[in-house]
């Protein structure tokens, strides 16, 4: 439960809706390596990863790099980390 909670509030920050998706799917892909590998560490670079590529995939097809996307794909790791 407390896990949907930290999903809801981690959406409720962000206004744009581009930028709520990058959000969940750094949520899904860093639940997903946690659950695989056991570590919160690996969840949260995996979405740094997968943010950071897809900036990439982007300047080269559509000429733009946006760090806020990175940024909200990256943040979405605090859904599996427990502070």
């Amino acid at each position: 439960m407390e896990t949907i909670a930290i999903f809801l509030a981690g959406l409720a920050i962000f206004e744009e809706t581009d930028k709520k998706k990058h959000f969940a799917i750094g949520a899904v892909t860093s639940a997903y390596v946690k659950h695989k590998t056991g570590n919160p560490l690996n969840g949260c670079l995996a979405a740094a990863a997968l943010g950071l590529g897809k900036e990439f995939y982007d300047r080269h097809h559509a000429g733009e790099f946006d760090v806020r996307d990175l940024w909200a794909t990256s943040v979405g790791c605090v859904v599996t980390i427990r502070f």
